[in-house]
């Protein structure tokens, strides 16, 4: 209507012509696509391909606030790496102590007492459960218990500083699982931090197409 009133020049109307078509050949480019997609979702789940699958779309954005500081909280909390590094510095110390204790006087103590009792053999196979079983019973009374005690002393006698490198050895594979959880830490505030920048700069991109799509409504 505009061209036909002269409004617009005959260039400017050439160039929204080739547009429109841009546009046109844009839109069946995304429907191959989109029908390309769709059998390949088919053949995945097992539809047929004849089946029509119907794409629904929603443009709605909901906007929402975020707490760096509850972000940052949740995300050195519950971050798996964060909690491998702890639990490698706890192993670490545990091997400390170990490797520590191996020089030390070591005692050993081990208990047993055992009951034992055979049924007769002359009550024969044929014998009740019962009668077995206080046969069994009387030669428990009969038999002398076994018990003991057994007692096991370790002393290191002599050591040519084998121990002690081993120890600090130990204390630096623990130095180093500390600075290993510090680092992680770091790095998961970094990557906390620079989710929180991306979505700020995401919802600044909205509102700028936002309003180049009002001024495009309003242009045309």
């Amino acid at each position: 209507q505009k061209d036909a009133a002269g409004w617009i020049p005959e260039v400017e109307a050439l160039q929204m012509e080739v547009d429109l078509a841009q546009s046109q050949n844009g839109v069946l480019g995304a429907e191959g696509t989109l029908s390309r997609e769709s059998d390949r979702f088919k053949l995945s789940v097992g539809l047929p391909l004849t089946q029509v699958v119907a794409v629904e779309t929603d443009f709605a954005l909901s906007a929402f606030e975020v707490d760096p500081r509850m972000a940052l909280e949740h995300g050195l909390n519950y971050r798996s790496e964060v909690r491998e590094t702890q639990i490698n510095r706890r192993l670490a110390e545990i091997i400390v102590k170990q490797t520590d204790a191996l020089r030390k006087v070591r005692v050993d103590l081990r208990g047993f007492y055992e009951l034992s009792g055979v049924s007769d053999a002359e009550l024969g196979v044929g014998a009740g459960a019962e009668s077995l079983f206080r046969s069994s019973l009387r030669d428990i009374e009969r038999r002398p218990k076994n018990r003991g005690v057994f007692v096991n002393v370790t002393v290191p006698l002599w050591d040519s500083g084998v121990n002690r490198s081993q120890v600090e050895a130990a204390e630096a594979v623990v130095q180093q699982s500390e600075l290993n959880m510090v680092q992680n830490r770091r790095l998961v505030e970094r990557d906390i931090r620079n989710a929180i920048t991306r979505f700020e700069e995401a919802r600044g991109r909205i509102d700028v197409l936002r309003q180049s799509e009002d001024v495009a409504v309003r242009s045309y």
